[in-house]
Order: structure tokens, then sequence, then C-alpha cells
């Protein structure tokens, strides 16, 4: 992205190129984020269940941060600060998404084995009122 900054030669400043990528990085992250909520949420107006609601729910914003963060980590890289600097920022920026992404998959089988349980409890004739107890036993 940097490099289509630089291709407009806005400015010959590595700073301002690199908050001006930063910007499009957002824009980007922004489109993405309006891309699933509209235009799969509709798909998902077609289902009968409401799981894909609840997922549509716990990936967008994960996803709208991974390209902000990730662009934040090519900006780093392009401004060719010292190797350590580059390094410790890089290793924060990746972990902050690898936690992100942590808590999203933690967020998606809670809502997969939530949904799998009632179900069930829909199958089998078992009381709505008796499967949390039972899946706080599982847990």
């Amino acid at each position: 992205m940097t490099g289509i900054i630089e291709s407009f030669e806005i400015s010959k400043s590595p700073y301002v190129n690199a908050f001006l990528s930063i910007l499009l990085f957002i824009v980007l992250a922004k489109i993405t984020d309006i891309l699933i909520n509209k235009v799969f949420r509709r798909f998902a107006k077609f289902t009968k269940s409401d799981i894909d609601n609840r997922i549509i729910d716990v990936i967008h914003r994960p996803i709208y941060l991974t390209i902000i963060l990730i662009g934040s980590a090519l900006v780093i890289a392009y401004l060719k600060a010292s190797p350590d600097v580059v390094f410790y920022i890089n290793n924060a920026l990746y972990s902050a998404i690898s936690i992100i992404w942590a808590i999203t998959v933690i967020k998606l089988i809670n809502i997969t084995t939530e949904h799998v349980i009632y179900k069930a409890a829909d199958v089998t004739g078992l009381s709505k009122d008796i499967i949390p107890q039972r899946f706080n036993s599982i847990t």
C-alpha cells in the first residue's frame, strides 16, 4: 500500500506517506466491514437458523482489526526503523492479532456448541431447561 501512495507522489516525506498508508488501510478495513455486515447479512436472511448471524457478529470486528494491524506492521517496515524497533513492534502487533483471533475462535466454538446442544434438545425432545445443566457439566 505504501508503494501505491508513493506512486501518486503526494509527498516525499516517508512519514506523510506512512500516515496516508494507515488511512488507506483504515478505509480498506471499513469497506471490508461494510461488505461483511451488508452483503453477508443479506445472504444470512435466507437461512432458517440464526447461527450465521451470530457468526457474522463475532467475526466482523476481528477482520476489521486484523486489516488495520497488518497495515500498521507494513507501515512500520516501510519506515525502516532500527531492526530492534521493527522486531518488537511487529511481534506486539502479531501477538495482538493472535489474541484477537484466539478469543474469536473461542466465541465461535461456544456459538456452534450451543447451537448443536439446542438442536439436540429439539430433536430428542429434552427440555431446554435441562440442556444448560448438561452444557455446564460438559465444560
